[in-house]
């Protein structure tokens, strides 16, 4: 294993583990995303600044906010990262309501959504990438009213802040889309988030998912399930590497499997199919140094993990 993989993989573990005993109500897996947060900046969880910031969130906002809803301790480390807590959560809060518009019922996807924006730098530029935000959902809309939900937010605000036009970010996520379907048949909407995060690359479409499909090949080559759940689209952190796939997958299992034996990430926390997917964002980012619109895709996808969660939970006593 590579020592950067390593130092990453561990620092990886150590932050888990304090945010785990910081905030011991949250979702054990969000307290896997929030660690992976600090960890792809390099640094050590500040346990004392994301309680500061937990306070402030709790000051200014309801009990019944979606911004004390299952995002809130992706939004705490991201505030606890910033240089102003505050203002960050103030810049989120009027994006958030920006980017939800006439919208009754709020959601965590629209808080990732702004943070996106805040990450980049672009508060300045709102009003554009809104307007770019809803004209790319209605595409896909009508190429898909059924897969396309708030979901497909997060990404599509990251596709936004780039230069493509809306038009050609449409057509060619639906390119790739094509591509991907038949492979990954019966997975539509997992499909759906790898095409988004295969259309912010400028790749062409055809080579982004052929090294995906080489990539995933390589993984059950070698006995690895890649999961084709919310797991599948953190592949398209892989598609730009100029690495062989199958030694992409021999560090990806390896890496995996030192996380297994890690406080924090064994059986007992992530079940193997997530973890190849964190083991495959570290590898990435080991190789692509920072890379927010993946990691952050890969975010998106352990909030669903926890929304599933919650929504398992809230049927089950609902039944008793």
């Amino acid at each position: 294993m590579r020592e950067d993989v390593k130092r990453r993989c561990d620092l990886f573990s150590e932050n888990k583990v304090a945010i785990h005993k910081g905030f011991k109500w949250e979702y054990d897996i969000m307290s896997v995303a929030a660690g992976l947060l600090f960890t792809c900046e390099d640094k050590k969880a500040d346990i004392e600044k994301m309680k500061a910031c937990a306070e402030i969130i709790k000051r200014e906002k309801s009990a019944f906010s979606a911004f004390r809803d299952v995002a809130e301790l992706i939004l705490v480390s991201k505030m606890a990262l910033s240089s102003d807590p505050a203002k960050y959560l103030f810049d989120t809060g009027w994006l958030y309501e920006k980017i939800k518009g006439k919208r009754i019922i709020g959601d965590a996807h629209y808080i990732l959504a702004a943070t996106n924006i805040i990450d980049h730098g672009r508060t300045n530029d709102a009003d554009v990438i809104t307007d770019r935000i809803v004209k790319i959902i209605d595409g896909y809309s009508k190429a898909h009213p059924v897969l396309t939900s708030v979901d497909d937010i997060p990404a599509a605000t990251l596709l936004a802040l780039g230069e493509k036009s809306v038009e050609n970010i449409i057509a060619e996520t639906e390119e790739i889309y094509r591509c991907l379907k038949n492979r990954f048949s019966g997975h539509s909407d997992s499909v759906q988030a790898l095409a988004e995060v295969l259309a912010l690359s400028d790749s062409p479409a055809e080579d982004k998912c052929n090294k995906v499909f080489e990539i995933y090949d390589a993984l059950r080559n070698k006995g690895a399930k890649y999961g084709l759940d919310v797991e599948l689209a953190s592949l398209g952190a892989l598609a730009d590497l100029d690495k062989d796939p199958a030694e992409l997958a021999d560090e990806i299992i390896e890496t995996e499997k030192y996380l297994s034996k890690l406080d924090g990430l064994g059986a007992w926390t992530v079940n193997k199919t997530n973890r190849l997917m964190f083991a495959a964002l570290v590898v990435a980012e080991s190789y692509s140094g920072d890379m927010p619109e993946m990691r952050n895709s890969v975010i998106a996808g352990t909030v669903a993990i926890a929304l599933c969660v919650e929504w398992t939970m809230v049927a089950v006593v609902a039944t008793m």
